[in-house]
């Protein structure tokens, strides 16, 4: 399951990629999301890797309102841990 989803993932980025350079995408959001990718990318898997990260929702998370303060929770355990590690290293 874990390959499959690599590979529609992958698919995805070449689709995207080969669209881009066949200047498809003339939107200006769009051509300034995909300048934006790689940090995009970097920081959502930053904020996903570790530990407290942000992972597949718990079964109790499903209305909107709920999503939001687990994602706001996660973000909030996630800036703590930066501050702890950033004053540890001063």
């Amino acid at each position: 399951m874990e390959r499959e989803l690599w590979r529609i993932i992958s698919q995805t980025i070449t689709a995207v990629d080969r669209r881009i350079s066949r200047g498809r995408y003339t939107h200006s959001v769009g051509r300034i999301l995909y300048r934006q990718r790689r940090q995009i990318e970097t920081q959502f898997g930053n904020l996903s890797s570790f530990g407290g990260g942000l992972i597949c929702l718990p079964p109790w998370v499903r209305t909107l309102a709920r999503v939001r303060l687990f994602v706001d929770a996660k973000l909030l355990i996630r800036a703590a841990r930066n501050h702890l590690i950033k004053n540890r290293a001063a």
